[in-house]
């Protein structure tokens, strides 16, 4: 959200519920059946233009966000990636800031979410499968570093021309974050080897 929103998205969930852990997020980017080849990935966020909002969809059973870290017991938010379909044209793949439980982590209504269940590594993360079922999220949820809307026009923004290049911008964040996560990996075999050896 810090690297692809803007203040608007800072009005909904604050800096001090983050760190505090009031409010907690998960990043739903990889779905079944295009783990290698997002730019194929089946969910859609489709415009409204009657209700200002932004319909998130799974169309398919392959379309479910899979292996998706905090989202099985933790995550209140999600960043979902989609296709994006505004006035009928395919404005490639954004992201979407999508509430997936309330303050009491109670599941919402047109969101599934499944516990991918026991893992020999990591058993602590909760890892899970996300499916939306044609949940509305307002207009400001499309996180707007690369492209915006205009809700009263139905003008949708975006300097980037082609779409893989889209899709490459609005991922950026799951590299770091992949980096970060081998970096955490190599410190603690580093650590038990250490244990052991000792």
């Amino acid at each position: 959200m810090f690297n692809l929103g803007s203040e608007r998205h800072f009005k909904q969930i604050s800096l001090e519920s983050i760190d505090s852990l009031q409010n907690v997020g998960c990043f739903a980017f990889t779905e079944v059946g295009f783990g290698n080849n997002a730019i194929m990935m089946e969910t859609t966020a489709t415009w409204d233009s009657l209700t200002k909002e932004w319909e998130i969809n799974s169309p398919t059973p392959i379309s479910s966000k899979y292996w998706i870290t905090n989202g099985a017991k933790h995550a209140h938010f999600a960043v979902v990636f989609a296709q994006t379909f505004v006035n009928n044209k395919h404005e490639g793949v954004h992201a979407f800031l999508v509430k997936i439980r309330n303050e009491h982590l109670q599941q919402l209504e047109h969101v599934t979410i499944q516990d991918m269940g026991h893992k020999m590594q990591n058993n602590g993360v909760d890892n899970a499968l996300l499916r939306f079922n044609k949940i509305r999220v307002p207009w400001g949820n499309l996180l707007n570093k690369f492209a915006d809307i205009d809700p009263e026009t139905s003008t949708f923004k975006c300097d980037i021309p082609n779409q893989r290049k889209r899709l490459l911008a609005v991922a950026d964040r799951l590299l770091s974050g992949r980096m970060c996560i081998a970096n955490m990996m190599l410190g603690c075999m580093k650590l038990c080897l250490t244990v052991v050896l000792k």
